[in-house]
């Protein structure tokens, strides 16, 4: 194990758990809801040791999720070095339970800095079905954008780049926190902002703030198309549409017994 410095906490009672503040203050938002889960239950049975080993089922089991939703936040957490996985062998040759150290905040890795970003509460309602208020196409998008693009292979190239656009696209791109742990990344991108651009003329900001809740949730099924970016999800959007399309229409032959 590494001889970094751990985090440090009270002698707590059996019936209270302790978290960082530095976790919630902008770190949850980084690791997403799986690392969030995850940090929880480690949290739950460390010892005043910041020692512990609970095993992938019990977390997959105390939050209902599932093993791999574990595994992801578990690999999250490691990645921003806010836990250290030791990985340990009986003399048999066999595993033991992973042990699991919650590491002192100073060797966190630093947050990404972001400028320009609205930090307002983003509290949404989730709509399972993830069927838009407003059907469009892609294709119906006001052509005063900030700039013409057309398509070559899988990426867009720029033309002619026009005016910069009014556009605030920041708080579209914080939303993409709840689905990708590098989303700060992609405020940088060009090609993600001209995106995000075109997605918040095809719908409103409140409009995506559900969407995105909802399509957090139905991740979790295998068989929902990907898209964590601005630019994938412009391209999957058919997709997942005809994705929600399809689960809304298995949820009414369930609750009606219809047998095709």
């Amino acid at each position: 194990m590494s001889d970094r410095r751990v985090r440090i906490i009270d002698t707590r009672s059996k019936e209270k758990y302790m978290m960082d503040d530095a976790y919630l203050n902008g770190y949850a938002r980084l690791c997403g809801w799986k690392g969030t889960l995850v940090y929880m239950s480690l949290c739950r049975h460390v010892s005043k040791d910041q020692y512990c080993f609970p095993s992938i089922v019990l977390m997959s089991q105390e939050h209902a999720v599932s093993r791999d939703t574990v595994i992801d936040g578990l690999k999250t957490l490691e990645d921003w070095n806010i836990i250290e996985i030791g990985k340990d062998r009986k003399k048999n040759g066999t595993w033991l339970n992973n042990t699991y150290i919650l590491m002192d905040k100073t060797v966190w890795k630093p947050k990404p800095k972001l400028t320009q970003v609205d930090h307002s509460d983003m509290a949404i309602q989730v709509d399972n079905s993830l069927q838009p208020s407003r059907p469009q196409r892609l294709n119906q998008v006001d052509h005063s954008d900030t700039k013409e693009t057309h398509r070559e292979g899988n990426t867009y190239k720029e033309t002619h780049p026009t005016a910069r656009s009014a556009v605030d696209v920041n708080p579209f791109i914080e939303l993409f926190s709840l689905i990708n742990p590098t989303y700060a990344t992609l405020f940088s991108r060009r090609p993600q902002r001209g995106a995000a651009e075109r997605l918040l003329k095809l719908h409103e900001l409140d409009y995506w703030k559900r969407f995105i809740a909802a399509y957090q949730v139905a991740l979790e099924d295998r068989f929902c198309p990907r898209a964590t970016t601005p630019l994938a999800l412009e391209q999957k959007f058919g997709d997942i549409e005809a994705y929600g399309r399809s689960r809304k229409a298995d949820k009414i032959k369930k609750e009606n017994n219809y047998i095709l």
